[in-house]
């Protein structure tokens, strides 16, 4: 069996900002930035996020794509549980790509 694991962005999120329903400051977005990249390090395969459940669902692009600048050198890729379906698909899909354009990573795996 092959199997390879994604850092979650929530999980980082609450680690270091708990369920704040606010955008992160810069320090907090430097700690999580660190975070990725230690579990980049231990051998995660690339970034999570669940952008339709708290906390992902407070956080906002530019989060993500700082994160995912992260995990990018490392060969990572970069998934999501997008933040909308129906009606806002397309937008949804968009940030995720964009996501994946400006931090250099591929996306896939969205749902």
């Amino acid at each position: 069996m092959n199997v390879g694991q994604l850092v979650g962005h929530g999980t980082i999120r609450m680690a270091v900002m708990g369920l704040e329903e606010r955008r992160a400051t810069a320090k907090e977005l430097e700690q999580m930035k660190k975070l990725v990249a230690q579990s980049m390090e231990d051998g995660a395969f690339g970034l999570s996020s669940g952008l339709v459940y708290p906390p992902g669902y407070y956080s906002d692009t530019e989060e993500l794509v700082e994160l995912c600048k992260v995990a990018a050198p490392y060969g990572g890729i970069y998934t999501s549980h997008i933040r909308g379906e129906r009606e806002t698909i397309v937008q949804a899909l968009r940030e995720a790509i964009e996501i994946g354009e400006r931090a250099g990573l591929p996306v896939g795996g969205i749902s």
